[in-house]
């Protein structure tokens, strides 16, 4: 039996890209595309959205930068030939998940401390940037329990750099750590991810002039110190800018920008279910919501992700885009006050 459905046009999509601020596009798979020639017509179709970045076209559309994660996975910036040189310097975690195992990952405190590395990270910054199609910003997206990060060795050497930290009368164990020293194990961890980031932010700056350096996790809180592994007081001068997402909490994103010190904040919006097995229709980025990002934040968007994007996200964005690039100065400044605005019956994290 033939079905009639309802269908709503949408006006034409005209952005317009902001000059000093960013709508970030994370692409998914898009970049997995077998026919290169595609990614002039997608590349059209965001340009003309007002985005302003994506990993997704691998730098293949003019006018739209290019972002690359970094990580030390073997398939992205590889230590492998430095741990066969130096397995003595190997990470060594008891609490992590059995798929690091297959990744040569580094002792965090030889990576902040051994000028060998250093020179080993130097010297092959330059070939992983284009390797990875000369990308205008390099990410660092760091979601990792304090315990169980690629950062936590609990090699001989990091346990003495620990007990020196805590101000222990003798080394821990792992196990010790754990039960007795968590609170200043997630303070050291914190630090260290810090001092991790401060060695990623001056490479690039010393190698890549002009490639801005991100950091993306969660917002401010003592809970996410230990939940996503860092504290943003300890790096608002060892990045670029900072980027959260994706909900609202007013009181978390009030103190992650007194946490940056005025470092420019980006704020993201989630824009499919995790749970794909759900059979909903996907999350579409309203133009209220967009905005409320938008206005909270002070270096822009990120949007996550391209995958099932529809024509109201599309519009959405294109409307934000407008009025971004039009009062760009007010949307750097980020002094929104949610106590001028009271509405009866919502959320305050749900006014739009």
């Amino acid at each position: 039996m033939p079905n009639r459905i309802k269908i709503k046009m949408l006006p034409e999509i005209k952005g317009v890209q902001p000059k000093n601020l960013g709508i970030q596009l994370w692409g998914g798979w898009l970049q997995s595309i077998d026919d290169p020639s595609i990614y002039k017509y997608v590349g059209d179709s965001l340009k003309s959205a007002g985005i302003t970045e994506t990993g997704a076209l691998k730098n293949q559309y003019p006018g739209i930068r290019h972002f690359q994660l970094l990580s030390f996975q073997n398939w992205n910036f590889s230590c492998e030939d430095y741990a066969k040189a130096h397995p003595e310097k190997r990470m060594f975690n008891p609490y992590v998940a059995s798929h690091y195992s297959k990744d040569a990952y580094i002792c965090s405190t030889a990576i902040v401390q051994d000028a060998d590395f250093k020179e080993y990270f130097y010297s092959r910054l330059k070939d992983w940037h284009k390797r990875w199609n000369t990308p205008h910003t390099i990410n660092w997206d760091y979601e990792s329990r304090v315990f169980e990060t690629y950062l936590a060795c609990f090699c001989d050497r990091c346990l003495k750099e620990f007990q020196k930290f805590a101000k222990l009368s003798s080394t821990p164990t792992p196990a010790e750590i754990k039960k007795n020293h968590a609170q200043a194990w997630t303070v050291y961890m914190n630090q260290r991810m810090a001092d991790v980031s401060g060695f990623f932010h001056t490479a690039i700056k010393t190698l890549l002039p002009g490639v801005d350096y991100s950091v993306y996790s969660g917002y401010q809180s003592e809970a996410h110190k230990s939940f996503y592994g860092l504290d943003w007081a300890m790096l608002s001068d060892k990045i670029g800018y900072a980027a959260c997402g994706y909900s609202r909490p007013y009181n978390e994103l009030v103190d992650t920008r007194k946490a940056l010190k005025g470092t420019p904040l980006m704020l993201g919006e989630l824009l499919y279910p995790h749970n794909q097995n759900e059979r909903y229709a996907p999350k579409f980025g309203s133009r209220a919501t967009l905005l409320r990002r938008a206005v909270d934040a002070t270096k822009g968007i990120l949007l996550y992700d391209y995958g099932t994007f529809d024509a109201r996200t599309m519009d959405g964005i294109a409307a934000v885009s407008r009025v971004m690039s039009a009062y760009e100065d007010m949307f750097m400044r980020g002094d929104r006050d949610i106590r001028l605005i009271s509405l009866r019956g919502f959320d305050p994290a749900d006014y739009e």
